[in-house]
């Protein structure tokens, strides 16, 4: 036996040295392959590193806007019936810490501050091309923890890239994720790198980020912080540039000639006056980019419970709606409702460019065939499926929400008049207040108003920018802020699922289901919890309050 083993023993040296050699022999540089050290070097490299960058920033803001806005109080979490749609878990306020939508509202801001901090560390500020870029990661970067710590608090904070040595790291306090957030937007804003529009008609610098893009974001970063004067002074250098106006009338026709205040959205009126910034999108059948933003598949109405003049929704043309749709988030509450025809009355130009009725529905020859769920016979209008929007490839075939090119709208000047006015009336500047609410008020065909109070304000900014992610982090942070107005979360939120109405075309079954865990809590849902798949990734991680 021992002879045996010695003999195995010295194959086994063998084939090991071998090993040793052919490994020797092929330790040669891959051909055609760069390696990431040798990257990243030259203006063009630096460009495809941060169209990357703006690719992932595109991903995150769409997710983004739907999920915030499945946690309003302006819509229903809709589909087929009550199990049918993970988003009524987040409508609800069911949701766990293993949420997949909850987990993609923290990953996909990480995913972007991890590639704005490659590009940092890793492009050489020595060209103009390349300080720019750099001035550009800077803003992304500052968007990203700008959102995380509103939505998580505090989070792990990264100026370098991730790796495994610091991967763990615990969470700062949320006055450390803020500040670096203000660091951040300020050394973009300062570098001079960042381009100003050409003129308020300029389209092309709509497309990457310029310096009034970045203050507008930056004082709606401190109005978050509840820095008023602060947020006043970068909001009103964005107003005072004179690059951006709200469209009138004349852009917002709609198919039949008609002013339609839902074509704020629309691509009719994409790279418009009124955007700050806009992930654009092409209507071309190879290289289509759309097909996500307003107007979706899982957010429109639901067709299979409609009929268009007796026969199947396939098109009805006098909204120039196409009938796609799995119905998730369509239906519209009457809070909502209510809320319009305070502000506006019964034929309020946003109004009726923001949700169709029942009687709506019926006077162009829209029924209902069997139960309707999760509506109180108001749908979304102004997020609707357009066929003048889809590709000229998919019209007619039951596919055109898949080829839609309306581009994402992150900021519209809308937005910087109504962040403006709450600013001013918090530092004690109500005529600024009062000019810039009257100017979004104009453009509603509403009367100005002779004096602004935080509740004028909040209802403003709940119909000018209904639909547009912006409705559940403004009442959360009313109620940190103890508002007394009542525009506040627990309040407009607290009962949010209690009852899911079903219609039938004749009545609206308030009540058809009653849940029993329901609605936003004070203590807990101050904040989201911080996911399952981070806490399980670092043990450093502790999770907040209440979950």
């Amino acid at each position: 036996m021992k002879s045996i083993n010695r003999y195995f023993a010295v194959i086994l040296l063998i084939i090991a040295g071998v090993f040793i050699s052919c490994e020797k022999d092929l330790d040669i540089p891959q051909q055609g392959v760069q390696g990431i050290d040798d990257y990243y070097k030259t203006d063009d490299q630096a460009m495809s590193a941060l169209a990357d960058l703006y690719t992932q920033w595109r991903t995150t803001y769409s997710g983004l806007i739907g999920n915030l806005d499945n946690l309003a109080d302006d819509n229903y979490a809709g589909w087929d019936n009550m199990g049918d749609n993970a988003g009524a878990a987040h409508s609800f306020f069911t949701f766990t810490f293993d949420a997949t939508r909850t987990t993609s509202l923290y990953i996909n801001p990480a995913g972007m501050i991890r590639r704005a901090n490659t590009i940092l560390i890793r492009v050489a500020p020595d060209s103009p091309v390349k300080k720019r870029i750099h001035a550009e990661c800077y803003v992304m970067r500052a968007w990203a923890y700008s959102y995380m710590a509103q939505l998580f608090g505090g989070v792990p904070l990264f100026e370098s890239e991730i790796t495994s040595e610091n991967a763990a790291a615990s969470r700062a306090s949320v006055d450390e994720v803020w500040a670096l957030v203000n660091k951040d937007f300020e050394a973009a804003i300062s570098s001079g790198y960042l381009p100003s529009k050409s003129s308020v008609d300029d389209k092309e610098n709509i497309l990457r980020i310029t310096k009034e893009a970045a203050q507008a974001w930056y004082g709606k970063a401190l109005l978050w912080q509840g820095k008023w004067s602060d947020a006043a002074t970068q909001l009103k250098a964005v107003i005072n540039s004179g690059k951006y106006r709200l469209l009138g009338d004349n852009q917002l026709l709609n198919h039949k000639g008609e002013p339609d205040f839902g074509y704020v959205v629309r691509a009719k009126n994409n790279l418009s006056t009124e955007g700050l910034f806009e992930f654009n999108s092409k209507k071309d059948q190879n290289g289509n980019s759309g097909g996500a933003a307003y107007g979706s598949v899982g957010s429109c109405w639901r067709f299979d419970k409609l009929t268009y003049n007796g026969g199947i929704f396939n098109y009805a043309p006098e909204i120039d709606m196409v009938g796609n749709g799995w119905g998730g988030t369509a239906g519209v509450l009457t809070s909502l409702v209510k809320e319009f025809e305070l502000v506006e009355g019964p034929d309020g130009f946003r109004y009726k460019g923001s949700i169709m009725s029942w009687e709506d529905f019926q006077a162009i020859g829209i029924g209902i065939t069997g139960v309707y769920y999760a509506t109180d016979g108001y749908w979304d209008f102004k997020t609707r499926i357009l066929r003048s929007e889809a590709g000229g490839w998919l019209v007619g075939s039951g596919y055109e929400v898949f080829g839609l090119f309306n581009a994402w709208k992150p900021m519209r000047y809308a937005e910087v008049l109504l962040n403006a006015a709450e600013a001013c009336l918090r530092s004690n500047d109500a005529g600024s207040a009062l000019t810039y609410i009257n100017e979004v008020r104009e453009r509603a065909h509403l009367a100005p108003l002779t004096s602004v109070t935080l509740s004028d304000l909040k209802r403003e900014k709940r119909l000018e920018l209904y639909r547009e992610g912006n409705r559940y982090i403004d009442l959360v942070r009313w109620e940190v802020l103890n508002d007394t107005d009542g525009i506040i979360a627990s309040n407009m939120l607290g009962e949010q699922g209690h009852y899911i109405s079903t219609f039938d075309g004749v009545t609206v079954n308030t009540q058809a289901y009653v849940l029993t865990q329901y609605g936003w809590k004070k203590g807990k849902h101050e904040l989201l919890p911080i996911p399952e798949s981070e806490l399980n990734a670092n043990r450093n991680i502790v999770q907040n309050p209440g979950w």
